[in-house]
């Protein structure tokens, strides 16, 4: 079995290799970032991660401080057994929110007929059922799902906000990945 930190590692290029590096589009709403890390992210969580005061000085170690610290142990993902599944979470969560991320898990688990509570909570009971899915071998079923969900969250979004429109092919390629 890959090791914790191993399975870190590999989800947590993913993520980087989406978000990429510095960028300021006056289009995006989260405004300046770096490895998909905001000048908000640091107000909250820079000074215990003895991250940079700014945005464009963050460095890929302190990125993956930062994903580790925030996202990867805070949510638990390491809990979730077939690590592709694990690193698509992840990588959902970072690019829309845990919340609305967590909520499309527990539409797909209940797609596949796996009787979840839908709270947006990345919880015991939904990591179990992701455990069980993969015990079975539906994990592949299971990520088209996820798949097919960001898909239309994407979509769903551009339509509400046509301002977003530009990100869409990334945030298509993004989810079919």
């Amino acid at each position: 079995m890959i090791e914790s930190q191993e399975r870190f590692d590999s989800a947590v290029a993913v993520v980087l290799a989406h978000e990429g590096g510095y960028t300021n589009n006056p289009a995006d709403p989260g405004g300046e970032t770096n490895y998909g890390i905001t000048s908000y992210d640091l107000d909250c969580a820079g000074k215990s991660l003895d991250l940079p005061a700014e945005v464009k000085d963050i460095t890929i170690d302190d990125a993956k401080r930062y994903y580790k610290s925030q996202w990867w142990d805070k949510y638990n993902f390491n809990a979730i057994n077939p690590l592709p599944i694990a690193t698509k979470i992840f990588d959902m969560a970072v690019d829309m929110g845990a919340h609305e991320a967590f909520t499309l898990v527990q539409r797909a688990l209940a797609h596949t007929g796996e009787p979840v509570k839908v709270d947006g909570i990345l919880g015991l009971k939904t990591i179990a059922a992701i455990n069980e899915l993969y015990l079975f071998g539906c994990d592949r079923v299971f990520k088209e799902e996820l798949i097919n969900a960001s898909i239309d969250f994407y979509e769903q979004l551009v339509a509400e906000k046509p301002s977003l429109k530009e990100f869409l092919p990334g945030w298509l390629a993004r989810a079919k990945a």
